[in-house]
């Protein structure tokens, strides 16, 4: 493997207490740069910021130890959206957070499916109220990051013979398939994410996880081609790429070459232990293994899903715009 080339992890999650010891493992394995997509707040809040409750201006303040090692991300406070004085608070907020040190916005999937507005209500991902903040980051520079919904599997009645069943019963939290309580079908939310998108093109939009959609490449593709401001990241998501034939794969990545971001999801929480150094090792070797070799089955990066990767081999001058060139340009350059 490609040991030599740097690679920019373009979506992590690092708690800014164990700062040291992930730049240490970062420099082991050549990892140039972490972007951070976790959508912190200046209010502490275990809900609203993963993996724990650190502030922004806590998370920039680490990260400045280290400059051009990693780049933050911001969030979004929906607590009172829909009364008067939501989008004025929001706009103070954001302005602040961009000030700090903030590259960007990050929209997680809470949105769509379990974020409600002051009347009860589950607020839809493309719901016009959001839109004048949106538009108002987009003015501020920021790049706008989405993570909505998961996989389909989590949307389905729950059946043995659902793909990621074994996944379900480890984590029954990330089953969405009852709407009485969930109220829309994976689909509906894709589609919302789409209109946003077609919505808001004065800046970058990322969609996370390869789109949000990675069991739909050809629709992600298609997206891709209609809204040439809208990029992705492939994070968690190569359990599902490498399902594919490796030569279709390539087609697509050749295309988008120039759009697509190396990602992986690791993550960093407190305390940091030599199980979060290993998980990270591997990870970044599996997704390095399946670019770089060519026709070669890959052990599923997930231990819970049992189907292999076929991998596709790329081209060298291709795999360094993914593995870090397409990051500076979109998530560093500013």
């Amino acid at each position: 493997m490609q040991d030599s080339v740097p690679v920019i992890d373009a979506h992590a999650h690092v708690a800014p207490t164990c700062i040291e010891q992930v730049v240490r493992v970062m420099d082991e394995n050549n990892v140039e740069a972490l972007i951070d997509m976790t959508p912190s707040l200046s209010t502490p809040n275990e809900e609203k910021a993963f993996p724990g409750p650190y502030t922004i201006e806590e998370i920039v303040t680490a990260f400045e130890k280290f400059p051009g090692r990693f780049v933050a991300f911001c969030g979004i406070d929906f607590d009172e959206f829909g009364t008067e004085g939501w989008l004025k608070r929001e706009k103070e907020a954001l302005a602040r957070h961009v000030e700090a040190g903030a590259a960007g916005v990050k929209i997680w999937k809470t949105l769509g499916l379990e974020t409600l507005d002051n009347e009860g209500k589950v607020i839809p991902v493309d719901d016009e109220r959001l839109a004048p903040l949106l538009d108002y980051a987009q003015e501020l520079g920021c790049i706008l990051a989405f993570h909505i919904a998961d996989p389909q599997d989590f949307f389905k009645p729950l059946t043995p013979d659902i793909d990621r069943y074994e996944v379900l019963q480890v984590h029954p939290e990330w089953w969405f398939g009852d709407r009485k309580k969930y109220p829309y079908e994976w689909w509906q939310l894709i589609r919302q994410l789409e209109r946003v998108i077609e919505r808001h093109r004065k800046g970058t939009i990322v969609g996370a996880h390869f789109g949000c959609a990675a069991e739909e490449i050809g629709y992600v593709a298609d997206v891709m081609r209609c809204n040439p401001h809208y990029i992705i990241d492939i994070a968690a998501r190569l359990q599902d790429i490498g399902r594919n034939d490796p030569s279709y794969i390539l087609s697509v990545f050749t295309e988008f070459q120039d759009r697509i971001l190396m990602a992986t999801d690791v993550a960093f929480g407190e305390p940091f232990t030599p199980e979060s150094s290993a998980q990270a090792q591997h990870l970044w070797n599996t997704y390095r293994e399946y670019f770089e070799k060519a026709n070669t089955e890959i052990e599923n990066p997930s231990g819970l899903l049992k189907w292999k990767l076929s991998s596709v081999g790329m081209s060298s001058d291709i795999l360094d715009k993914i593995y870090r060139l397409n990051a500076k340009r979109y998530l560093m350059n500013r």
